[in-house]
């Protein structure tokens, strides 16, 4: 005999810094140490700022607030408990914009190819994912054109870079308070996953 539960849902509201909604913002759901769930809850903002994700079994989460306009927002930790309803109000600062560039010796066939990136904090947490192409080294040995990861917080961060020609670059890096930031990934220093 299977017995289904309605499960729990969390309502959120998101706001920028000016308190205004944030219309659009991806909301994912996360187990309780930043980490995306394996089911991938996702829910958009719509007119008001507003998110429902439901059907949480009881247990412990976070959520990730992405928005291509300002710093993706971790959630504190908060529980559900059975076909409870759970409220969340977050706030997204502007952040700074951080682009991406390759350099050293790109091999055959990694120039317009897809790359996965994804960007976690120092602590592991979850933080930004995306694909973007690989673009071209200016001059052999040069740095490539700029591709946008998105906006950060000021902080530090783990950010992972992987293509199938170029295999996997991973880098430690930091976000200043102001400005833009830019991140330089050496082709040369990948490791090949086996």
């Amino acid at each position: 005999r299977i017995k289904l539960q309605r499960g729990a849902s969390l309502a959120l509201v998101v706001r920028g810094p000016d308190a205004a909604p944030i219309v659009g913002a991806r909301v994912r759901a996360l187990d309780s140490r930043g980490v995306p769930l394996a089911s991938f809850q996702l829910a958009k903002t719509d007119a008001s700022g507003e998110a429902v994700l439901r059907g949480f079994a009881p247990g412990v989460y976070r959520v990730v607030v992405e928005s291509a306009e300002h710093a993706n927002k971790l959630s504190e930790v908060f529980a559900v408990s059975a076909e409870q309803e759970a409220s969340l109000i977050l706030r997204l600062e502007a952040g700074v914009m951080v682009t991406a560039r390759f350099r050293g010796e790109l091999p055959p066939g990694a120039v317009g190819s897809a790359a996965s990136y994804s960007i976690w904090t120092e602590k592991g947490e979850y933080v930004r994912s995306g694909f973007v192409r690989v673009p071209a080294l200016q001059a052999k040995g040069q740095q490539s054109a700029s591709i946008p990861l998105g906006r950060l917080a000021p902080g530090s961060y783990v950010a992972c870079i992987e293509t199938a020609q170029l295999g996997v670059l991973e880098q430690r890096r930091k976000v200043p308070a102001r400005g833009s930031c830019v991140w330089t990934f050496d082709a040369t220093s990948a490791t090949k996953k086996r």
